[in-house]
């Protein structure tokens, strides 16, 4: 396998691809924006085996013992820049490394949930048969809940992104036209909004293409449906 010159070229695989999938990043373009999407990533995954190996990779590597989370981002890419072109590394060096307790060569697969999962509970249902009276009921239920790192978000295995849609959502919360992967995509553009403003984290638990992941984060971008976060 060829050197790396810069930590995304060294350890960035299909396990990594998937992280990034699973909170809604994208999986391309430049190496740097792809290591900042990862630490991210990374932040909603506490215990996950895949930033436990990330972990790994950092310490056995580099001697470097903090995570990759946002705030150490640009102090690990500058680290490993520097003992890269000082000492380069082969990629087959990284992929060897396994998360601690398995065993080095395997790569562990994405379960479906995770032990801090009970950080991020789901939003319970809310009586409201409109769009403004649910958002209202969510916000209190929120405010109520401020002690938590998060909501988790389920997409389904057949679950299909599109806009959000506050006419649609009311039409799916009255009963007249139901659409579930309209609800599902109005109520992950409102949790990014809503939880944004309190500093917590939208936890994406999946069962559907990867694909329709990063569909849906296009959706549900501020500008999409022209108008503004909702």
């Amino acid at each position: 396998m060829p050197v790396a010159t810069n930590l995304t070229e060294l350890w960035m695989d299909e396990e990594k691809r998937d992280a990034l999938l699973l909170c809604g990043k994208r999986t391309g373009g430049a190496d740097y924006a792809v290591f900042q999407a990862l630490c991210e990533s990374f932040a909603r995954m506490e215990g996950h085996p895949a930033r436990l190996r990330a972990e790994e990779q950092l310490r056995r590597l580099f001697g470097c013992n903090l995570p990759p989370i946002p705030e150490n981002g640009e102090t690990i890419w500058a680290l490993t820049a520097d003992r890269l072109l000082l000492s380069p590394v082969e990629r087959v060096a990284a992929v060897e490394i396994a998360a601690p307790g398995q065993p080095d060569g395997r790569v562990p697969t994405l379960p479906p949930q995770t032990g801090s999962l009970s950080d991020y509970p789901e939003l319970p249902d809310m009586d409201a048969t409109d769009f403004a009276a649910w958002e209202k009921q969510a916000e209190a239920w929120l405010e109520r809940n401020s002690s938590i790192k998060g909501i988790s978000l389920r997409l389904p295995k057949t679950f299909h992104a599109v806009r959000p849609s506050r006419y649609g959502a009311d039409r799916h919360l009255s009963g007249v036209a139901p659409n579930e992967d309209l609800w599902i995509s109005q109520t992950d553009r409102f949790l990014l909004y809503a939880l944004q403003k309190r500093e917590q984290k939208l936890l994406l638990i999946t069962r559907c293409d990867p694909g329709e992941i990063v569909r849906l984060s296009e959706a549900v971008a501020p500008g999409s449906t022209g108008g503004p976060p909702i």
